[in-house]
């Protein structure tokens, strides 16, 4: 099975096999990292079991999904993800965090008093903690979060400390928390303050840009929208975020090597890298003239702007025709990529005639499959 189609599966049938049931169920955190596990073998490997070279890394590449799988450790609270979207309504105050629960104010305290969460030595307490009542009236006591010679010197430290302090004992003196009744909780990005799915979703696509720049951005955006099928799809973000397995990388992943194998294998005289392989390698250079060429003279941009797949999303306005010059330029993409695989596995020699026709060839099924009834002339 190919890569699109594992992509396919997990989402379509294996994640939603896992969210369905944990809709009902919280999952303990060796479930899911279980699960994961498999996922993410399957994904790189084709089999749930057999581990291989995972090449993104979520943890690191996300904050978003960072945060999902460490919502439940208690040093994992932080200013973005979840903990933002989630207010707070006290009543007893048992329930809400009172450092990291957005229930006083429109920031959670830790983010607006950070020298005084610091300094704090009960930082995972909850509200209820931190008030009593006495005669039916409230009485804040925020002076049990810090050391007791340290509380009594607070309103006389440094002055953003005691700016801060001042300001907490303010803001603590406008809420009224009520034993009787149970504390409420409110998902921010649905109007409605419930949690739904698709609010979720959404939340974590707007988010993309926390994991990669908005310039790379649109050349994601531009590939996943794009009409060719989803396992090109799947190469051309790989190929844009860096996480194609070519020889410098295999290299730095552990993988072992003669020096002479972590050579081009179109000319046999650079070292193989992502940006030589497809843009810089001679062979590669001409056969991206030749298809320049092939396009016509009319094109909005010059033939070592071909190469810049950024320059050619802003130069090229109509979106017909930047629709076509995308589908060539993964093609050709694609064809280099597998033609070099060809050499390596199955030990044959390089043909320009066979790459340019390939390059032809895709071009023309996955622009006549997108619209069947006006193919595309060439």
């Amino acid at each position: 099975m190919s890569i699109g189609g594992r992509v396919t599966l997990i989402n379509l049938v294996l994640n939603a096999i896992s969210s369905f049931t944990f809709s009902f169920y919280k999952a303990p955190r060796t479930v899911i990292k279980e699960i994961r596990s498999i996922l993410r073998n399957f994904l790189w490997s084709s089999k749930a079991i057999k581990k291989s070279i995972h090449w993104v890394k979520w943890e690191t590449d996300s904050i978003w999904w960072r945060d999902v799988i460490n919502n439940d450790g208690k040093n994992d609270f932080n200013e973005e993800g979840f903990t933002g979207c989630v207010r707070s309504t006290i009543k007893k105050g048992n329930l809400v965090p009172f450092w990291f629960g957005l229930w006083l104010g429109d920031q959670i305290l830790c983010v607006k008093f950070p020298e005084l969460y610091d300094i704090s030595i009960n930082k995972f307490c909850a509200v209820d903690v931190v008030y009593y009542r006495e005669n039916d009236e409230v009485v804040w006591q925020p002076s049990v979060l810090f050391e007791v010679a340290f509380a009594q010197q607070l309103p006389a430290a440094s002055s953003t400390v005691a700016l801060q302090w001042q300001q907490l004992v303010n803001m603590l003196s406008t809420a009224r928390p009520d034993r009787d009744g149970e504390d409420g909780f409110s998902w921010r990005p649905n109007h409605g303050g419930e949690f739904t799915v698709a609010s979720l979703s959404l939340l974590i696509a707007e988010s993309k840009e926390i994991a990669w720049l908005a310039s790379k951005m649109i050349l994601l955006k531009e590939a996943w929208k794009s009409i060719v099928p989803i396992k090109i799809q799947i190469f051309m973000w790989r190929m844009f975020i860096s996480r194609l397995p070519t020889k410098d990388l295999l290299f730095l992943k552990g993988v072992n090597f003669i020096s002479s194998n972590l050579l081009c294998e179109f000319c046999r005289c650079q070292l193989e890298t992502p940006n030589h392989l497809f843009f810089l390698c001679f062979v590669s250079k001409d056969l991206w003239g030749n298809i320049y060429s092939w396009m016509g003279e009319d094109l909005p941009f010059t033939l070592e702007e071909v190469l810049d797949f950024g320059i050619i999303q802003e130069k090229v306005k109509s979106a017909n025709i930047r629709k076509k010059i995308n589908t060539i330029w993964f093609a050709t993409s694609w064809c280099i990529w597998i033609m070099r695989n060809a050499i390596i596995f199955d030990n044959v020699s390089y043909s320009f005639d066979k790459v340019y026709f390939n390059i032809l060839y895709f071009s023309w099924s996955w622009l006549a499959s997108s619209n069947p009834l006006s193919p595309p002339s060439f």
